[in-house]
């Protein structure tokens, strides 16, 4: 299941930076334009004056181990232990707790998995594929995804507050 979203481009802001133009909406979603800078004023023109489109479209499909409804609730799914979902999760947190980068690991012995739940909102997975889609388009089709794993007794303050990750 899909449906188009976009990133509405009325009421912008824009702002020249060294490597691009910055874009701020009136619901203060941003972006960075990367503009050749001969290329700026043309660019700023037409978007200040109506002359380029007034959103960027991208059509966003649920990842597919997501369960329906796909409504504008958060949902907190918990997987079962048979669920290939579950295991991928619990093998690659045990295999991976002391890949670090470098930093101190945070867990002490061994971890054990003693669940696995997921959250879906299709209002975070919509705005995660319109950045992921700008970001690919700069790095050559690349979204430079990386997998985030997550453990906390605070899931409640996630549902409802949404994932930040300055308080990790």
């Amino acid at each position: 299941a899909g449906r188009a979203v976009a990133l509405p481009l009325a009421g912008l802001k824009i702002k020249e930076t060294p490597e691009g133009l910055s874009l701020t909406t009136a619901a203060k979603e941003e972006e960075l334009l990367r503009i050749d800078a001969g290329d700026r004023g043309a660019w700023r023109s037409a978007l200040a004056g109506g002359a380029a489109p007034q959103t960027r479209v991208v059509v966003v499909d649920y990842p597919s181990t997501w369960s329906p409804p796909f409504d504008e609730s958060v949902r907190l799914v918990k997987l079962k232990r048979s669920d290939p979902e579950y295991k991928m999760v619990a093998e690659q947190a045990v295999s991976q707790q002391f890949n670090t980068a470098g930093q101190t690991p945070h867990v002490k012995g061994d971890l054990k998995v003693t669940g696995v739940a997921r959250i879906q909102s299709p209002q975070v997975w919509d705005r995660y594929c319109l950045r992921r889609s700008i970001i690919a388009q700069e790095n050559d089709g690349d979204p430079n995804e990386r997998m985030l794993w997550h453990g906390t007794p605070s899931v409640n303050l996630i549902l409802e507050a949404g994932f930040d990750p300055r308080v990790c």
